[in-house]
């Protein structure tokens, strides 16, 4: 009983974003808590949600002050469906380690933690998958700046 009943409340960047995560047995978490009783999830109707966004040029953008701690969050549609959801935060190098870490600790050992190098531009991504989800952690150095950008991917 306490396996179906275990809350993982994680934080991805300076403590203050929160995601629920469901236990390991039903997988990895599907939905964003964007507070006051909104909530972004994977596989959800967009049109549900769809005051809380702008449309860019190749998806929607969470519209500003919606949610303070991400520089922003991007989601992506397939059949007025939340296919993908991506983060972009602010960050430092110490921060992805931290988060590789608390990932680990709460979804398990990675499925992969690749690294790509090029002349400028090195990127690490750490991801963890289950039959219905992909979650992946990445980090981008381009001359010396470091960024920092997860995402879920809806595999059904």
């Amino acid at each position: 009983m306490k396996n179906k009943l275990v809350l993982i409340i994680f934080t991805l960047i300076f403590g203050n974003l929160l995601a629920f995560a469901q236990t390991r047995n039903e997988g990895i978490f599907r939905y964003v808590d964007l507070g006051e009783g909104r909530k972004i999830s994977l596989g959800q109707e967009f049109t549900k949600i769809e005051n809380l966004f702008i449309k860019t040029e190749i998806g929607f953008r969470l519209k500003p002050d919606t949610f303070g701690v991400a520089k922003d969050i991007n989601i992506f549609l397939a059949n007025n469906k939340i296919k993908a959801i991506f983060f972009d935060y602010f960050s430092n190098e110490k921060t992805f380690e931290q988060k590789v870490a608390s990932y680990t600790k709460s979804l398990g050992k990675p499925k992969s933690n690749k690294n790509f190098d090029s002349n400028s531009i090195k990127v690490n991504v750490v991801y963890w998958e289950d039959n219905r989800t992909r979650f992946e952690l990445i980090k981008k150095t381009e001359r010396e700046k470091v960024s920092l950008s997860s995402a879920m991917f809806d595999k059904e």
